[in-house]
């Protein structure tokens, strides 16, 4: 009797022996452990890059908006009411309905904007009324006094040094009686002022001030006190700066001095009645504060600003006021630079990503190489191709997941918060598919998955079809990366930022532009192979020849050369605009400051330029030069007209400077020299217009001087690309006196210690060129974009490293038996060295030096849609700094760790080598 047993079936995928999983991955442990590593090192970066930028942004914006000072502020301007109807009344409610109505403009601002602002600031302040009672000196020029009452949420705080506040006019004077609005003024007007004010004003407690209205009448302001602000920075005292201190502008003829006469709510009512309504300014203000305002609110408030300008009637308060703020302007800055800097964050991760993902196809294919005879003995068992492939996912499944959760925890705990993880996705597909891809494609051809045709004509046809698809996908990749650049190009990497997703093609341009350069390189090397091979012949010894031909036989192998090609040209792409920067940041911080110190004095001083020759002669000035600085000088161009900066200077002197230093060239000053009148010469800036055949002149002084432009001035200081440069001494002649200095720039290791040692130059505005490049070099995105690219590059070049380890390790098994062939017929352990570094490091050399040209070239093609100057702070791209010595300490600064790497690797096979036995060698040949 037969009885029926049940057989006891393993479970598992069909044809594969799962037993010897666990032993396979054993010995490919290192392979499998540089999966995970490069997985977790680009994960990190792409996920903490974004990250620090993003937090770097909201600096960056608060920084921006303190920077702005005043000009961030938000200002709300009502009409004043005419008190010409009704009879005569004292105004004693105007303090109360100035706070109620400031309320009510707070109350009524959207929410998202009432966040970001301070508690209001109500104002009404005069104009300035010119003082007619005091003489005109030559230092302040006509005086005059702006009456102005502030109040905010808590002051302004003041301590009275002499007198006390200003009250409401005397009791017994009954000046209503008989007054007719729009006559002249019935009370005096009690005020306050400075101790700087009273100085200036020579007045002290009890003066009278008489000051002229536009109606023609004199306001008599009678000094109650001397005061003194416990809080300078206070708001409140933003309104009227010149409440603080006397404001003097203009120089020469068109100097003028503003001081502030401060009024309290008990003397408002009576200056209501001094001046006309056209004369009063009702204002309520809102400063930005800083440590509010942060990258979303750069996104979201510049529209609600714009609707508040154009609808003032939306805030329900009637007049409507007039809205003027420059926030949503200095938000709309710092947001574009703000989305500058993610985008080139995000070329940075797109070039890391490219090179990891060259990483894990060669290190793919390469346990491929290494399991083909096991991969083949599973297929030839019955094992399907997708059981193969299963089997090989779930490896790479868990190697991505584990790498990439590294690598994503790590990158959140550098940047000290979750970021975008849109690049990490590319990474772990790569990771995840490239593995077993590779080993069902060994496994095929293995079994006879490929098969040949056996007529000669169709192999060679199909070797014919096999060239044009390869041709076909390099055009395709060429053509993309041309495509992509011209677009970067064209649009510029800020626009890329806005949609991330529909411009991943322009923000991989370098990478693609690099990877496309690498390809044309895979067909030049065969060439040189070639080359290389018949110049050996030529030799008489046979390393050169062996060299040659093992180079030649694994020429093959494209991908670890198009791989560290496409690495070592992303660190160039990287590497090459820090350069720029660097070299930026030193040219923007001349520009700006015009020299390694420039001092610049109260007013015009004769005896600078004596200072001047004086200060050369000490130890380390290499130069000083004077000149004379005219802000807000008029440009009349025909019947249009402008304000620029005029800097009047010695043409040879100032040539010598530009030509001495890192500023700006000025090619045209020579032609500055010889002018007279009545036409002077003149140099302009790129930002002054002008026509053909129209008139040019500038008003100096009181003079309308007619002057001819003869060429281009360079960008300077704040004045920027708005500045003419002229002949001191042909511009003195014009106006008819002497044009004397009131600025110096001093050049040379010593300067600052010079100017510091001077008693002559004490009291003067002394700025420092390193104290500006520190300024900018210290800026949050500067620093943030500095450290990326700073991680960016040393991730490329450990995947360099990795690229020219597994390029060795993959030719390792051919190399060792064509050596050991060759010791059997007599080559010495030191020959078979030498054969191996000539196989392997003449390809790394190639690589590494081809790289670092595609990616130099690639940085010059993007340097201006890159928009560099957000780095720099200069107003436009800086030229690419890659001068031949830069160059190639780039060019050594890639190969010679390579280099060193590579024979690193040929000494280690050396040592394995010298280990076999030759019996064994001979029975295994």
């Amino acid at each position: 009797m037969t009885r029926a047993v049940r057989s006891r079936v393993r479970r598992g995928w069909p044809g594969v022996q799962l037993s010897g999983v666990l032993r396979r991955r054993r010995a490919d442990r290192w392979l499998l452990l540089l999966v995970a590593a490069v997985v977790a090192l680009t994960c990190g970066l792409a996920v903490a890059t974004p990250r620090l930028v993003e937090r770097n942004a909201d600096a960056a914006v608060r920084a921006a908006v303190r920077d702005a000072g005043s000009l961030a502020d938000t200002t709300m301007t009502l009409p004043v009411v005419d008190l010409g109807y009704g009879p005569p009344v004292l105004p004693t409610d105007s303090a109360p309905e100035m706070l109620d109505t400031a309320r009510r403009l707070d109350a009524a601002l959207p929410a998202e904007l009432a966040r970001v602002l301070a508690p209001p600031v109500a104002a009404v302040v005069s104009r300035p009324l010119p003082l007619l009672d005091r003489p005109v000196s030559a230092e302040l020029g006509p005086v005059s006094v702006r009456m102005a009452w502030v109040a905010g949420a808590a002051g302004p705080a003041v301590t009275w040094e002499a007198g006390t506040a200003p009250g409401p006019p005397a009791p017994s004077a009954d000046g209503l009686a008989g007054w007719t609005p729009g006559g002249p003024p019935p009370f005096p007007v009690q005020v306050a002022l400075t101790g700087e004010a009273a100085a200036a004003l020579g007045a002290g407690v009890g003066d009278h001030l008489s000051g002229g209205t536009s109606g023609g009448f004199a306001v008599d302001l009678v000094v109650t006190g001397v005061f003194r602000a416990e809080d300078p920075d206070d708001p409140a005292w933003q309104q009227v700066p010149a409440l603080l201190r006397p404001q003097t502008g203009g120089s020469g003829p068109t100097v003028q001095t503003v001081v502030g006469g401060l009024l309290s709510a008990e003397s408002l009512p009576a200056a209501r009645l001094a001046v006309d309504p056209g004369d009063l300014a009702r204002t309520v203000g809102f400063a930005t504060l800083p440590e509010a305002v942060d990258a979303a609110a750069a996104e979201a408030l510049p529209p609600l600003v714009g609707a508040l300008q154009a609808e003032p009637a939306s805030m329900q308060v009637y007049p409507a006021p007039a809205v003027t703020s420059r926030l949503g302007l200095v938000l709309t800055q710092a947001r574009d630079g703000v989305r500058t800097a993610q985008a080139q964050a995000a070329v940075l991760v797109a070039g890391v990503v490219a090179g990891a993902a060259l990483v894990l196809l060669l290190t793919a294919a390469l346990l491929a190489s290494r399991r083909r005879t096991v991969l083949a003995t599973q297929r030839a068992r019955g094992a399907s191709l997708a059981a193969i492939g299963g089997d090989l996912a779930v490896e790479s499944v868990v190697l991505a997941v584990v790498g990439g959760a590294v690598g994503v925890l790590a990158g959140a705990l550098v940047s000290q918060g979750a970021g975008a993880a849109g690049w990490v996705v590319p990474v772990l597909v790569v990771a995840a598919l490239a593995t077993p891809v590779a080993g069902v494609l060994v496994a095929a051809r293995a079994t006879g998955g490929r098969r040949s045709p056996a007529n000669r004509q169709e192999r060679r046809r199909a070797e014919r079809d096999r060239q044009l698809r390869r041709v076909a996908a390099e055009v395709v990749v060429v053509v993309l990366a041309a495509a992509a650049i011209a677009t970067l190009r064209l649009r510029g990497v800020r626009a890329s930022a806005a949609d991330p997703v529909a411009d991943l093609l322009v923000v991989g341009a370098p990478a693609l532009g690099v990877a496309a350069g690498a390809l044309v390189l895979l067909r030049v090397v065969p060439l040189l192979l070639r080359a290389a091979l018949a110049a050996s012949r030529r030799t008489r010894g046979v390393v050169p020849v062996m060299s040659a031909v093992q180079a030649r036989a694994t020429a093959g192998a494209g991908l670890p050369l198009l791989a560290l090609t496409t690495t070592t040209g992303l660190l160039a792409v990287v590497a090459v605009p820090g350069l720029t920067v660097r070299a930026g940041q030193e040219a923007a911080s001349w520009a700006a400051v015009g020299s390694e110190v420039t001092v610049t004095t109260a007013g015009p001083d004769a005896g600078l330029a004596d200072l001047a020759t004086a200060l050369a002669t000490r130890p380390g000035v290499e130069q000083a030069v004077p000149a004379r600085v005219l802000r807000d000088t008029q440009l009349r161009v025909g019947t249009s007209s402008g304000t620029v900066t005029v800097l009047a200077v010695d043409p040879a002197a100032f040539g010598r400077l530009a030509r001495t230093t890192p500023l700006p060239d000025v090619p045209d000053v020579d032609r500055l020299a010889g002018g007279s009148t009545p036409e002077v010469p003149v140099l302009v800036g790129a930002g002054v217009e002008l026509r053909a055949r129209a008139a040019v002149s500038l008003l100096v002084g009181e003079e309308q001087v007619p002057v001819d432009a003869v060429g281009r001035a360079p960008t300077l200081g704040a004045a920027g690309e708005d500045t003419v440069v002229v002949d001191a001494a042909a511009l003195g002649a014009a106006v008819g006196g002497v044009l004397p200095p009131d600025t110096l720039w001093v050049v040379g290791p010593g300067a600052a210690a010079a100017v510091a040692s001077a008693p002559e130059l004490a009291g003067a505005d002394v700025r420092h060129r390193q104290d500006e490049l520190d300024r900018q070099r210290a800026d949050p995105l500067t620093g943030g974009l500095t450290l990326a690219a700073a991680g960016a590059a040393g991730a490329l070049a450990l995947l360099a490293g990795a690229v020219v380890l597994l390029g060795a390790a993959g030719g390792a098994p051919a190399r060792g038996r064509a050596l050991a062939t060759l010791r059997t017929l007599g080559l010495t352990s030191r020959q078979a060295r030498r054969i191996s570094l000539g196989e392997l490091l003449p390809p790394v050399l190639l690589a590494a030096l081809a790289g670092t040209g595609l990616g130099t070239g690639v940085a010059a093609l993007v340097r201006a849609p890159l928009e560099l100057q957000l780095l720099t702070g200069g107003a436009a791209a800086p030229a690419l700094a890659v001068p031949g010595a830069a160059l190639l300490g780039l060019a050594l600064l890639v190969t010679v760790p390579l280099a060193a790497l590579v024979g690193a690797v040929a000494g280690v096979e050396s040592s394995a080598r010298r280990r076999e036995r030759l019996g064994e060698v001979l029975r295994v040949t």
